[in-house]
């Protein structure tokens, strides 16, 4: 039980509390000008212990710095192209303004003065999140370890992103980048649009995840790149099976045969695993730029002949879109929120239908219509058979 006693100085009377600590050790806390403020904290101090949130002051003395080394050694589970940029965030925006500061000092109103500083250094909502998100997980360990009861960075906002516009194409839009992209290209980029994987869950594949039978691939790793490409579970750690269309039959059969279980379905021109970013720049994107650079010439000449260009506008796309546009194409073709999370190896539905909310209003729009048809048809079926039956009893 906590005790308080009264000593003096030469500035006049003070108070101390005399306290067990959670391991039994007693120690003491000394220097409060009147007996209530004494007493408040010794309250304080057994309602944390009780409740488990006690955390010793001189526990706070630790250092982000100190709290980061231990963080860096938890990096080692993450793939190694997270921990790469998780460790590039720290070294250039949290180590700089927080590592030597004791995280008993650090309140929620300094973290948010700090963001407000990045934000008026103009730096991108996004890696205005990540050096967020960094000091939020080190903190985070400081709890876990007894140095801090909370977070103060904990529900600390960063900016909102602002999204650039997605682009999906049509058929006939995949048709023509596909062709544009070439012989080693077209393949890859047919498959992406179609089937839904990321780039890296495509680079690898391997000859045995393929079943050419029931038309299916079986995702159950995915190329990364740290320095040098290695492969790593899929992003959601989940296996997941993704069937293909059958107009993709030929293609996958060219792919694997004559290939041993394990080497790459798609491969470099050497031969190689696909590295992701060697053929998003070298392959995709030339293929982009000479597809939208053709169709601004295309709706120029249709603008100047009849007034307006009649032919769809070719969208800038990302290797990623071809996945969002994969999404796009299986719910026009009727796939529900549940198939389409199935397909892209999402965590939870919930995640697809926000991500896709824009795709799923067309649905919706489209379920009125087809409600406003089969009423219809009902209401003239039943007020046929009640006239037939009227006819009948009347005769």
């Amino acid at each position: 039980m906590a005790t308080i006693s009264k000593y003096d100085t030469k500035a006049g009377s003070r108070y101390e509390v005399r306290y067990r600590l959670p391991n039994g050790q007693t120690t003491r806390k000394r220097g409060f000008t009147t007996k209530r403020d004494a007493t408040a904290f010794m309250h304080s101090t057994e309602v944390s212990k009780s409740t488990g949130g006690f955390v010793q002051s001189s526990a706070g003395r630790v250092t982000v710095g100190t709290l980061a080394e231990s963080w860096k050694k938890s990096l080692d589970a993450k793939a190694a192209k997270t921990k790469r940029n998780r460790l590039s965030v720290y070294s250039h925006d949290v180590e700089p303004r927080w590592s030597s500061t004791p995280v008993g000092k650090i309140k929620r109103s300094h973290v948010e003065a700090w963001v407000s500083e990045m934000i008026g250094a103009d730096r991108s909502a996004v890696m205005v999140e990540a050096a967020l998100g960094v000091l939020r997980q080190i903190l985070a360990l400081g709890v876990a370890d007894g140095n801090l009861a909370t977070n103060p960075a904990a529900d600390v906002s960063a900016p909102k992103r602002l999204h650039r516009a997605r682009g999906y194409l049509s058929h006939a839009q995949v048709d023509e980048l596909a062709t544009e992209a070439g012989d080693r290209g077209r393949d890859l980029v047919l498959f992406l649009a179609y089937t839904g994987l990321r780039i890296g869950e495509a680079a690898g594949l391997q000859a045995q995840d393929v079943d050419l039978a029931r038309r299916k691939i079986t995702v159950e790793r995915a190329v990364t790149e740290a320095g040098s490409a290695r492969y790593k579970a899929p992003k959601t750690h989940e296996r997941r099976t993704v069937p293909y269309p059958e107009f993709l039959d030929e293609v996958m059969a060219d792919h694997v045969r004559g290939k041993g279980r394990e080497d790459p379905v798609f491969t470099s021109e050497r031969g190689t695993v696909v590295t992701p970013s060697n053929w998003r720049y070298r392959t995709l994107a030339p293929a982009v730029e000479a597809v939208v650079e053709r169709n601004v010439k295309t709706r120029a000449k249709e603008a100047a002949l009849t007034g307006h260009a009649t032919t769809p506008e070719f969208p800038t796309v990302t290797t990623h879109d071809l996945r969002h546009s994969a999404a796009s194409l299986a719910i026009s073709a009727g796939a529900n929120v549940k198939a389409v999370q199935r397909m892209l190896g999402h965590a939870k539905a919930s995640m697809t239908l926000d991500t896709y909310a824009d795709l799923f209003e067309d649905d919706l729009e489209a379920v009125a219509t087809r409600l406003a048809s089969q009423r219809a048809a009902e209401l003239e079926r039943v007020q046929t058979v009640s006239t037939d039956t009227g006819e009948a009893l009347s005769d």
